[in-house]
């Protein structure tokens, strides 16, 4: 919904649907119709993102989530400790001056994809329901990023 809100109010928006489940994907195809020329994750093993990269709106484009991404974390812990959490900041760095903003939506889990996201991106926004489970989450989630920017 952020990448729709920018794209309409005329900033350049790149939507990264990191969640397995795909969500975003799902909530732009209700109104849109695209479809990539190469699944996510095999362009992030081919090294290059623009191959998934699609175009839905005037000012919005997305690199559509698939299912292949549950394999993302098998696929990082084979790459060295010092690379495995760069894989994302290193495929996004060619989007970067292109885009007003690049909107990272990853599954609400800990992994390598998340700290991928996270050390890729210049801010992280939590989105929390108002219930005392989710409060608790919300509290462990501030813990885990604080790990992260150490």
């Amino acid at each position: 919904m952020a990448a729709d809100y920018f794209s309409k109010r005329k900033k350049k928006v790149l939507l990264v649907d990191l969640d397995q489940q795909s969500s975003a994907t799902l909530f732009l195809k209700l109104n849109h119709k695209f479809e990539p020329e190469m699944p996510f994750f095999q362009s992030i093993l081919n090294g290059d993102l623009s191959t998934s990269l699609c175009h839905v709106a005037e000012n919005l484009d997305i690199i559509p989530g698939d299912v292949g991404m549950t394999r993302f974390d098998e696929f990082a812990f084979k790459l060295s400790s010092r690379d495995r959490f760069n894989v994302l900041e290193k495929l996004l760095k060619p989007f970067k001056d292109k885009y007003d903003y690049i909107i990272l939506d990853v599954p609400p889990s800990r992994g390598p994809i998340v700290s991928n996201a996270v050390l890729a991106t210049d801010y992280v926004v939590l989105v929390v329901q108002a219930q005392r489970g989710s409060y608790d989450m919300f509290l462990k989630s501030i813990g885990y990023l604080s790990e992260l920017q150490q």
